[in-house]
């Protein structure tokens, strides 16, 4: 959800910047598309969206009055604060994935945190995670695998609507995983995570290029 409400203001800045070069016809065609894809799929999920949503009002109030420290935000909360810290205490390489395990359960035994946060081999945030684990270096190596490809997608200029729908699909998806990326660990941790971030960047760089001689 947070990657979505992080995606769409980008896609609509895009079309906002380059309505030129796209044809008044596809602006039109585009807008009912995503509009019928919206619909679709707040009426799939309205169920879960309304679950989603009182369960996180409930968390939020148990937080604020000072409870909710095994709620699934409070977990989350826990989570990064001590990331915070440890990279803070090793910043430059990081503590390693061993020694942040041997660390956390130190850390919560102090606190007086939740235990169910020992378990989890992440931080349920990227950069978090990266910044506790391979300290700065770590960090900026994450940053640069989402910095480099937008930058790069941010100074072309599409000459025709071809190369406007690859870039708006390529900036998405890096929006996308910079979003899941506030809230979960998907590239370090699962096998294929950073191929599946990785992979399709590679196939929109060589398409974008491709469109250059049409």
């Amino acid at each position: 959800m947070l990657a979505l409400m992080i995606t769409l203001p980008v896609i609509l800045l895009m079309y906002w910047q380059y309505y030129r070069v796209i044809p008044k016809k596809n602006i039109l065609l585009a807008g009912v598309i995503i509009f019928i894809l919206m619909a679709v799929a707040y009426m799939l999920l309205k169920p879960v969206i309304y679950q989603r949503w009182q369960e996180t009002q409930t968390e939020l109030s148990l937080i604020v009055e000072g409870g909710g420290k095994n709620t699934s935000i409070g977990n989350r909360l826990d989570m990064w604060e001590f990331a915070w810290e440890e990279g803070l205490q090793h910043p430059l390489i990081g503590a390693g994935s061993e020694q942040m395990m041997i660390d956390k359960e130190q850390w919560v035994n102090e606190r007086n945190a939740s235990r169910r946060i020992i378990k989890f081999g992440h931080l349920h945030n990227e950069f978090l995670d990266a910044f506790a684990k391979k300290g700065i270096f770590g960090l900026g190596a994450l940053l640069l695998l989402f910095l480099i490809p937008l930058g790069f997608y941010f100074y072309q200029r599409p000459q025709n609507a071809k190369q406007f729908a690859v870039k708006l699909t390529a900036v998405s998806h890096i929006s996308m995983y910079i979003g899941f990326s506030l809230t979960e660990v998907t590239l370090n941790v699962y096998k294929l995570g950073m191929v599946l971030y990785i992979l399709p960047l590679c196939v929109f760089f060589a398409v974008y290029r491709s469109l250059d001689k049409c």
